[in-house]
């Protein structure tokens, strides 16, 4: 994976190895109350415990299934402010979270090109 900057006389690239894998916790919001409450507590703690141990490895994915309330996407955004996620995304109905950012490791280079002339 390249990152790919172009400014008005070079062109920079960034050598980046592709991010690690997660283990991310399926989390099923279904819209009853009772088990909501308890999954978003269940969020809660594993976003603390994520964020506390710097954990580059886990995240957590979180399914909002056809019943569940727009409050309880209040609620995951609510946990993610409050609880220190720095990575967090909306596709379809699913919420990702990815509480630490996969910084580029030692040895990486910053290499500046020129541009092709065609």
């Amino acid at each position: 994976m390249q990152f790919n900057s172009t400014c008005p006389e070079k062109t920079i690239f960034l050598e980046i190895l592709p991010p690690p894998v997660r283990n991310y916790k399926r989390v099923e919001l279904t819209g009853e109350r009772e088990v909501d409450s308890s999954s978003l507590d269940s969020v809660r703690a594993s976003v603390r415990n994520i964020v506390r141990q710097n954990d580059t490895h886990a995240g957590i994915y979180i399914h909002f299934g056809s019943n569940t309330k727009y409050q309880e996407l209040i609620n995951v955004l609510d946990i993610c402010d409050i609880d220190g996620a720095k990575i967090y995304e909306w596709v379809d109905n699913s919420f990702w979270i990815a509480p630490i950012e996969n910084s580029p490791k030692k040895g990486n280079k910053l290499i500046q090109m020129e541009p092709l002339k065609m």
